[in-house]
């Protein structure tokens, strides 16, 4: 950060809940004078990983619901 210019930016990645309070913080600030009192420097993003694991454990339970039926 030079002059309160943001020089680099930051990636800022969890799952949707982390993303939506990143995001949150960011409109809070978002009158701020400067790059950086506005945190424009943050990009928010919400991870793959969990949505994989979300996508993963509803084929799980759904897979568990089809086996249980069988018997």
């Amino acid at each position: 950060m030079k002059d309160g210019n943001v020089l680099k930016k930051t990636i800022v990645h969890g799952d949707q809940l982390t993303e939506e309070r990143a995001r949150n913080v960011q409109w809070t600030y978002k009158l701020g004078d400067s790059e950086a009192d506005r945190l424009e420097g943050l990009e928010c993003t919400f991870s793959e990983f969990h949505l994989k694991m979300c996508m993963y454990e509803v084929t799980w339970i759904e897979l568990a619901s089809d086996y249980n039926k069988l018997f």
